[in-house]
């Protein structure tokens, strides 16, 4: 996904200006590749499966893979300038909200087999962005102005359940990486006063896991990787 939002306000006066920007967006993802509960897969076929088939003695390679992947970029960005000769206020509030949940799974219950490598992995790539930049100048009071918030909750699991058997490797893997940026600038020119004042308020919380269900029984002739 990528989702750029821009809003610019400006004002210009011989007296007094005043420029005000509000920005919000607020977005809710989620991304899932499941297996439901009780499910039975297989890939591939033993030599006895292939000899039941008619095809002789010869096993072929079967491989399971259940993924999840998502990339967002997210661009908010919002301007305020006010120009005036005896008074010039510039103001913005931007606010970026951002819930993702991004889940590969296989469910209990069930029996997942596979003659070659068994993988189940969710992967999250994130770059967010928060800008504003506010602006007022006069010949007497100059005011500028910023309130940036930027709230972000980041789920990525992968976990696996039931009977799992590969004639390969298991692989149960989550990966999470993020790149928040929140700047805020104001900037207020004035011949008597001049004011400026920014909040910033960053809120993150990511939960990366990776595991095997409670009761799972996972079998390889290769590896077993959780990571």
């Amino acid at each position: 996904e990528t989702m750029m939002l821009a809003s610019v306000s400006g004002s210009a006066a011989g007296s007094a200006a005043i420029s005000g920007v509000v920005n919000t967006l607020v977005a809710k993802n989620d991304v899932r590749a499941q297996v439901k509960e009780g499910a039975l897969l297989k890939a591939g076929l033993t030599a006895q499966g292939a000899a039941e088939l008619g095809g002789g003695a010869q096993a072929t390679q079967g491989e399971i893979l259940v993924s999840a992947e998502d990339e967002t970029e997210a661009i908010n960005f919002a301007g305020g300038l006010a120009a005036g000769s005896s008074a010039g206020v510039g103001a913005t509030v931007v606010v970026l909200v951002y819930d993702k949940t991004v889940e590969a799974s296989i469910g209990g219950q069930g029996s997942t087999r596979a003659t070659g490598n068994i993988t189940v992995s969710a992967d999250a790539l994130d770059d967010l962005y928060l800008t504003a930049i506010a602006f007022g100048a006069s010949g007497n009071v100059g005011v500028a102005g910023g309130v940036n918030v930027l709230v972000f909750t980041n789920h990525v699991l992968a976990y696996a359940g039931g009977s799992i058997q590969a004639g390969g490797n298991v692989r149960i893997a989550a990966t999470a990486e993020s790149l928040l940026v929140n700047l805020a600038a104001a900037v207020s020119g004035a011949g008597n006063v001049a004011v400026t004042g920014v909040a910033v308020v960053t809120y993150f919380y990511n939960e990366t896991k990776a595991y095997a269900a409670a009761g799972a029984v996972i079998e390889a002739l290769g590896s077993i990787t959780i990571a």
